[in-house]
């Protein structure tokens, strides 16, 4: 490839802020490598300002294989040459995740020193960064909507109790933190954090979007995350999973049979009882199975979650957990989730605005 074209790109996307938000910062420049995604986070100047006042926060995402042609296209950027660097407050690069291979090229191409942020204080600092510093519209994506064949019938006595039981009392749900973070990429991660951004307790599993990926390409063919989510939104989970009223059919007192008996219950339920063989079933179809099953998640007594990570970019993703988040039956008062706008960029952001030392004051676990 030639050093002045540009890597293929995943994502991409930009946000103005206040120049004062980045203050005292001594970098302008982050890498997030992850097992299968680079994210790339560089500021520049705001060429439409004429008070220069304000700043542009650039997200990037590359195929981990074009990260070295990411790192020299964005070399030749005007921002990221020596001279504009300085001008914007500094010529260190920060990185996270699996950077280490890339250290010496890197202080080669940006002729900057390069430093490396613990990557779990990164997600923490990046998501209180962005929520606390951002716009609604800058922070988050829009508000999905659940299917019409989800919502629940809420006029039956079973549910209001059901409902009562999921209500979060005295919480603030005004407030921003506490909150649990939620992080889907490669791997997952589940994080509590407290009023003041800080981790009090997480959870990691390695069953995440490789796993997805993986699993993917043994059932239907393909690994791309791009074709799977287009296959899915052809598919139909109906002609796959088992549904509510072939699961309740011998107990219609059950909570689910406040449910549309249309709706798709357990996930694949019709191959596990001989229903349905491996050559009868479209790719479609379990394409759109396997996504759903993908977004289940539980919530807890936290009014807030925010997720983070790329596996939630897609809208159909986004769709497929509020329909999920219906047949769990949570809906109770005052349970609020939000799904951030830059999502897999919370290491970059959290590594540009964070140091190692800031590790033994904000990793606080019970």
């Amino acid at each position: 490839m030639e050093m002045s074209s540009a890597p293929k790109f995943v994502f991409k996307d930009s946000v103005k802020v206040p120049k004062s938000l980045l203050e005292g910062l001594p970098c302008r420049l982050s890498f997030d490598n992850g097992a299968t995604l680079s994210k790339i986070l560089y500021v520049t100047s705001d060429s439409t300002d004429s008070s220069n006042s304000a700043a542009v926060l650039n997200f990037v995402t590359v195929a981990k294989s074009d990260f070295q042609a990411a790192m020299r296209w964005i070399a030749k950027q005007p921002d990221c040459q020596q001279r504009e660097r300085q001008h914007l407050g500094g010529s260190l690069v920060k990185m996270t995740g699996v950077n280490f291979a890339y250290q010496d090229l890197m202080k080669e191409t940006f002729n900057a020193n390069c430093e490396h942020v613990i990557e779990l204080l990164t997600q923490v600092r990046g998501c209180h960064w962005m929520v606390t510093n951002l716009t609604d519209e800058q922070a988050f994506l829009p508000a999905m909507e659940p299917d019409p064949l989800f919502q629940l019938k809420l006029d039956s006595p079973l549910m209001a109790n059901i409902m009562e039981k999921f209500k979060i009392d005295g919480a603030d749900t005004a407030a921003q933190f506490p909150a649990i973070l939620v992080c889907l990429g490669s791997g997952s991660m589940i994080s509590v954090l407290d009023a003041e951004g800080k981790m009090s307790s997480f959870h990691f599993c390695l069953f995440g979007g490789k796993s997805l990926q993986g699993m993917a390409r043994l059932m239907i063919g393909t690994s791309s995350y791009d074709e799977l989510m287009a296959l899915a939104e052809k598919g139909d989970r109906a002609n796959v999973d088992l549904l509510v009223r072939e699961v309740i059919a011998s107990d219609p007192a059950s909570p689910y049979g406040q449910f549309n008996g249309d709706i798709p219950m357990m996930h694949f339920g019709k191959a596990a009882e001989d229903r349905l063989s491996r050559d009868d079933a479209r790719k479609e179809d379990v394409a759109r199975s396997l996504v759903s099953l993908f977004c289940a998640r539980t919530s807890s007594a936290v009014p807030k979650v925010y997720f983070g990570g790329n596996f939630f970019l897609n809208p159909l993703a986004r769709r497929e957990f509020e329909n999920a988040k219906c047949l769990l039956m949570q809906m109770g008062a005052g349970f609020q989730h939000r799904f951030l706008r830059n999502a897999g960029h919370l290491g970059a952001v959290g590594a540009l605005v964070a140091t190692n030392a800031d590790a033994g004051a904000y990793l606080k676990f019970a």
